[in-house]
């Protein structure tokens, strides 16, 4: 029997970051099983860390079920996701919540192939423990989610993140909080150290001498992303949640080695924000469901048309090249590229080789494009 039901409330904002978790993952789980199925791995890993309890008021699932429910509520579980083996690591300080979690998780109906360890303990350092564990037996991490998300900005070092970022099938998906950050730790210089470990330099100092709030976040998130990008080969994309008072709550941050892993974070993200801004704010109706909409992507996709004739002028480009260069954007999708060529094409900018198949364009196809000219 589950104890007395937890009273944290979920919030808009954690409800939207809860979307784009799950929209990734049920996206993640079948790439990651076709690699998994020609590299010869069988095991695939999920990582939440500050796990919480499972459950919000209202008995709304928490990150580790929506984790455990996306891959075996999946349409293709049955079909292709059931071959492999997987283990989901949930890591929670606080012993109540911990408790919470370990019996709704033992609730549940899970198959054999599917391991749940929940571990009461520090973020940081239980995790620090299974890599040094995994690297003295000279074994290398699984391909891996690890999500970590905390309700401040400490307790998941550079350091540590980096080290994550080794594994060059690991990806990570971080709540960065820096509102709190500049509320409670930079404004106490004996917290600085603090600050340093999280963003791995103390370059990020250098925002103390602005005054301004807006520049001074807009710094510290162009600092953490910096760092996270000099791990090697790192895409970055971040999404900006916002609190009832439209104020910045923290920023979800991804980051990935892969450019596939990239374009489907983005097509959660624009999921949750249709208008492309990637950003969400309580302000917004929670009950109003998110819709496609096509005049925000007519909009962008003339941006897009736009930026490809004046970066591509009086060149000859492949499909799969526009294509791989959209994947790796950080901003648009391929569903862009395709508009965006449409108007390109109607418009007598671009010569494609072959004429357009249904909804999309065959492959092989090259698109020569006209010169461009400011004045167009």
């Amino acid at each position: 029997m589950l104890p007395s039901e937890p009273t944290w409330k979920l919030e808009p904002h954690t409800e939207a970051k809860h979307d784009i978790l799950q929209l990734y993952l049920q996206a993640w789980f079948p790439i990651m099983a076709d690699y998994a199925q020609k590299s010869g791995a069988n095991r695939l890993v999920y990582v939440d860390g500050f796990a919480g309890p499972g459950k919000y008021y209202g008995d709304r699932d928490g990150s580790p079920v929506i984790a455990l429910k996306a891959l075996l509520g999946h349409s293709l579980w049955r079909r292709k996701l059931v071959h492999l083996n997987y283990t989901f690591l949930f890591i929670e300080l606080d012993s109540d919540r911990a408790n919470y979690l370990e019996r709704l998780v033992t609730s549940m109906s899970i198959p054999a192939s599917v391991v749940t360890h929940v571990v009461r303990g520090q973020f940081e350092a239980v995790l620090t423990g299974e890599l040094d564990a995994l690297e003295t037996g000279r074994k290398t991490l699984a391909p891996a989610l690890v999500f970590i998300d905390p309700f401040g900005p400490s307790g998941f070092s550079m350091g540590l993140v980096r080290r994550i970022l080794g594994y060059r099938t690991s990806e990570i998906l971080i709540t960065l909080n820096l509102r709190a950050l500049n509320q409670w730790c930079l404004p106490i210089p004996e917290r600085h150290a603090e600050a340093d470990r999280l963003f791995g330099t103390q370059d990020w100092r250098q925002c103390l001498a602005i005054s301004d709030p807006e520049a001074k976040e807009a710094w510290l998130k162009r600092t953490y992303v910096q760092q996270l990008r000099a791990a090697g080969n790192i895409y970055v994309r971040d999404f900006h949640m916002k609190n009832r008072h439209n104020q910045t709550a923290y920023y979800l941050v991804y980051a990935t080695h892969h450019p596939r892993g990239l374009a489907v974070m983005k097509q959660a993200m624009w999921a949750v924000d249709p208008s492309g801004v990637f950003a969400y704010s309580d302000i917004t109706n929670p009950s109003q469901p998110f819709l496609f909409d096509t005049q925000f992507d007519q909009m962008h996709s003339e941006n897009y048309a736009l930026e490809l004739h004046r970066q591509k002028g009086a060149q000859a480009v492949t499909y799969e090249k526009l294509k791989n260069a959209t994947d790796q954007h950080e901003h648009y999708l391929s569903r862009h590229l395709t508009r965006a060529l449409d108007l390109l094409v109607d418009a007598g900018k671009v010569q494609p080789s072959s004429r357009k198949r249904g909804r999309g364009w065959p492959s092989g196809t090259t698109f020569r494009f006209s010169p461009f000219s400011p004045s167009q």
